[in-house]
This record gives C-alpha cells, sequence and structure tokens, in this order.
C-alpha cells in the first residue's frame, strides 16, 4: 500500500512537472512572438515628402537624429512642398516639407505647421555678369516680362534669361506671393525644378536670372542685392531683406510617438543650431 502511494505521488509531482514546462514553453513561444511584432514600417519608420528646398535640411537633422535613434528610419522624398501637404493630409506620409505657409484651405484640413527655419530666397545670376542690384519693381518687371535687356537695369545690351520655378512648388508659390505676381511671370521662361537645376543653369548662362533657397548658394553664382539688401542671415533676421519665407514640417491630427519625438528634436536647441550651422534662420 505505501509503495502504491509513493508510485501515486511520483505520477503526481512529475504531471506538474510537466505541465509547469509546457506552460514556460507557451509563454516563451508568446513572448517571441510579441517581440517579432515590433517591425520598423509599424513602430520603427517616419516617412517624409515634400519640398526640394526643405529636404537637404531636413535629411541632415534626420542624419544627426539617427547618430542617438539608429533603430528609427527616416525616409525622405522630394516632390514639392504641394504634394508633401496633401500627401500628409491623405496620410500618405507622416510629415509634409513645405517651403510656403499653408493656404486656408490646407488648413481646413485640419494640418498643423511646425516652422522649423526661416530662408532667405536669392536672386541669383551669372558671375561675370556686372549687375549688382536692382530695386524690388525692377525685378516684378524682370519676371513679368516687362524689363527683358540687362541694359534697362544697368548692365549690358543682352536679352535677360528668366528661369522659373515649376507650378506649384513651394519657393515659386512665396516667391510669386511676396512679389505680388501670382499667375503674371513669363510664359517663356526657362523652368527649373530644383534649387540644384536653377544654380546649374544660372552658372552656365551669363544673361540669366533666377531664384533659389539662400542655402544652395555657391561660389558657381552671384546673389543680388534687392533695393540695396544683401540677402543675409542678419538682413532676413531684421526683416531687412525682404524676399523670405517659412520652412515647414506639416503634420496632422495625432502623429506617432516616434514623429513626434523627432519634431521635438529638430525644435530642440540642438536641432535649431544645426538649422543655423547650415546657413538658415533658427525658428525659435
Amino acid at each position: 500500500m505505501k509503495k502504491y502511494r509513493a508510485i501515486m505521488v511520483f505520477i503526481t509531482v512529475l504531471s506538474l512537472i510537466i505541465s509547469f514546462s509546457v506552460m514556460l514553453t507557451a509563454c516563451g513561444k508568446n513572448n517571441q512572438e510579441s517581440n517579432n511584432s515590433y517591425t520598423p514600417d509599424s513602430a520603427g519608420t517616419i516617412t517624409i515628402s515634400g519640398s526640394t528646398s526643405v529636404q537637404p535640411l531636413s535629411q541632415i537633422l534626420a542624419d544627426e537624429y539617427n547618430n542617438e535613434k539608429p533603430d528609427i528610419k527616416i525616409d525622405i522624398q522630394a516632390g514639392g512642398s504641394s504634394t508633401g501637404i496633401k500627401n500628409v493630409n491623405a496620410k500618405v506620409t507622416d510629415i509634409g516639407n513645405s517651403s510656403r505657409s499653408l493656404k486656408e484651405e490646407e488648413k481646413a484640413w485640419g494640418l498643423k505647421e511646425n516652422i522649423i527655419a526661416i530662408d532667405g530666397i536669392a536672386i541669383v545670376i551669372n558671375p561675370d555678369n556686372s549687375v549688382e542690384n536692382l530695386s524690388k519693381d525692377d525685378l516684378i518687371k524682370i519676371f513679368t516680362g516687362k524689363i527683358s535687356n540687362w541694359k534697362d537695369v544697368g548692365g549690358a545690351d543682352r536679352e535677360i534669361i528668366v528661369i522659373n520655378r515649376e507650378d506649384g512648388l513651394g519657393t515659386r508659390v512665396a516667391f510669386e506671393e511676396i512679389l505680388g505676381i501670382e499667375g503674371n511671370t513669363r510664359k517663356d521662361a526657362m523652368i527649373s525644378n530644383e534649387n540644384g537645376v536653377v544654380k546649374a543653369t544660372v552658372a552656365s548662362k551669363e544673361d540669366a536670372i533666377g531664384y533659389m533657397s539662400l542655402g544652395y548658394v555657391d561660389q558657381s553664382v552671384k546673389t543680388l542685392r534687392i533695393d540695396d539688401i544683401e540677402p543675409s542671415v542678419e538682413n532676413i533676421k531684421s526683416g531687412k531683406y525682404p524676399i523670405s519665407r517659412p520652412f515647414l514640417m506639416v503634420i496632422k491630427e495625432e502623429v506617432k510617438p516616434e514623429v513626434q519625438a523627432f519634431l521635438s528634436f529638430v525644435l530642440s536647441r540642438r536641432g535649431q543650431k544645426i538649422v543655423e550651422e547650415q546657413g538658415y534662420l533658427s525658428a525659435k
């Protein structure tokens, strides 16, 4: 009888051990499945699209952020300000880069502007062009076709080659709004879709004039003073330089925690220092 009881106790203990082992295995499997459910696409990716002017700055900010948060993938695409705004409204991307302020109808979509920098729009010509300064009125007349020869603004007797931006791009929208020439620019102007193309075209054509983000300017082109005001960070900050616009990161409603964390970094003291190091005016 004692032997039978001992056997029964052994069987009971063994059953408990086996049951406990099965529970541990199941828990481990569940935990593993839970861990595997964390994927970059669902929790580690931030998608951004929009302005070609804002793209380089946002890429630099993203690269710096990734030094601390290497597990966060930040995918940045261009396409123009209007595209970025539409994409964020349709929730195609998390953030829309824009180099212009939101229109009233876009604000009605429930979008929020985050100003990350202030950029001056530089008027650029070929370094061999002798012109140094234009009045704002002269600039308006050049881009609307009322002035078509450099001799009329103190230059050589040569036809002005106007380079405009693609319709809908943030830089063009801002430029035309500031000058009050929406829809009235020269129809025969050359069209460039990004700052780099404007720079390369002006650098290769002695009689060309275009406009581009101040942050893109280098020695291959010459900037013009407007009403004797240089396009510098100091003059933009003081409000003296008349052609400037905001750089925005646009979001819609509540965003993912990783998106909010990135925006907080961009607007932090460190993020804004990076903005200033790239030749832009801090938004703070």
